[in-house]
């Protein structure tokens, strides 16, 4: 079966050792291929990285993958032969993480193959090679194994939903694949942190059931605790949502942050002014009762 088709040549030696040269023709070539770009398939020589339809074959191709531990990531492979063709081929995954049998053996065929990987619970390096023939190009995947993200806390080797919550009524949820912690409508959940020589450091997971005032979302929502603001209504911030983002302020008769206008500043001038009218008003109101008293008081001593 041949992958590919700029058609080569070959050498035939008769038993009277005379050589002579001719050239293959009536091939019938699989899939896409170019009469200056396709060549004849043979045994692997190259494992290449495959990136958008391009293929990067450089011997010991090296690629790098961060993930969380024990998450599941893919690696685009194909295999080509001496003259440049494609070359269906088994991959072997060679490493010390202790690969699970599934991620250790994959097949290629004639496009770039997706190789699952579901098994890795710390940082190393995989070898990927043919393996069967010698002087086959490899290719080396780095694999760096990240902090479960906020929210999340390492259980048996992979990242799950931080039990630090004791309350038997809630059931914490978590998509690691988001990075988000799942929140009830009208709640308020945020990372608690204690401080290590003034370095923080993530303990658990605060949640709120009664957010006040109508400062968080009222719907449920998923919650990246990096961004815990994310939760907030009418453009809030900070711990339960309490204050407003910078450069807006709340307004006179709701929860809502808005920036400051003109009719603002006018609106609010106007309820000082009413208010200092009122205090006053009330003060001199207040004043003439005491005066009352003090004259009955008088009174009755006389």
């Amino acid at each position: 079966m041949l992958y590919g088709g700029s058609i080569d040549h070959c050498i035939i030696v008769s038993r009277t050792q005379q050589s002579s040269t001719f050239i293959l023709d009536n091939i019938v070539f699989i899939g896409p291929h170019s009469s200056n770009t396709s060549l004849i398939s043979s045994p692997p020589n190259s494992l290449c990285v495959c990136d958008n339809g391009s293929f990067f074959c450089d011997n010991d191709a090296l690629t790098r993958v961060d993930i969380f531990p024990g998450d599941t990531f893919y690696i685009s492979v194909i295999a080509m032969g001496q003259r440049g063709g494609i070359a269906p081929a088994t991959v072997y995954a060679l490493s010390s993480l202790g690969l699970a049998p599934n991620d250790q053996v994959h097949r290629v065929g004639k496009e770039c193959a997706e190789l699952e990987f579901s098994s890795v619970t710390k940082t190393g390096t995989i070898l990927l090679s043919t393996g069967r023939y010698s002087g086959v190009s490899t290719v080396l995947i780095n694999v760096n194994t990240l902090e479960c993200p906020l929210g999340f806390e390492l259980v048996n080797n992979d990242c799950v939903c931080d039990r630090t919550p004791q309350i038997p009524a809630y059931n914490l949820q978590c998509n690691l694949n988001t990075q988000t912690v799942h929140r009830g409508g009208g709640t308020w959940i945020n990372a608690s942190f204690f401080d290590l020589k003034s370095n923080p450091v993530a303990s658990g997971v605060l949640i709120h059931f009664f957010c006040p005032f109508q400062q968080c979302l009222p719907e449920d929502s998923d919650v990246d605790l990096r961004d815990p603001d994310s939760q907030c209504a009418y453009n809030r911030t900070g711990i339960l949502c309490g204050a407003c983002k910078p450069g807006l302020s709340l307004t006179l008769t709701s929860p809502r942050c808005v920036k400051c206008t003109n009719n603002t500043i006018a609106l609010v001038l106007v309820y000082l002014i009413s208010s200092g009218y009122i205090i006053h008003f009330q003060a001199n109101h207040f004043g003439r009762y005491i005066r009352r008293f003090d004259f009955l008081c008088q009174y009755s001593k006389n």
